[in-house]
């Protein structure tokens, strides 16, 4: 599988079946979350607690990538993100 296909499996398949246990296989401890110019350091376990808290919100969302863009060890997804919203 290469690195574009596994990021694919890694939302279609384990964040949209929630299979939470498997995040370590996917997620470095170094991950950081970048929203604009800020970098929030997870890890695999705060990659695990931000997918509850999503979770929480819309239990039943899914996640598939349309598009994708590869450029050696980047790669960016356009994705649809689909679920019902049910929390505050």
């Amino acid at each position: 599988m290469n690195f574009s296909e596994k990021i694919k499996y890694f939302y279609e398949t384990v964040i949209s079946e929630n299979q939470i246990e498997r995040i370590a296989e996917f997620i470095s401890p170094e991950c950081q979350i970048k929203t604009g110019e800020t970098l929030i350091p997870s890890g695999i376990d705060g990659m695990k607690e931000h997918i509850r808290a999503t979770k929480q919100t819309y239990p039943d969302y899914r996640i598939r990538i349309i598009r994708q863009f590869c450029d050696g060890d980047y790669v960016i997804s356009e994705f649809i993100m689909e679920g019902t919203h049910q929390g505050e």
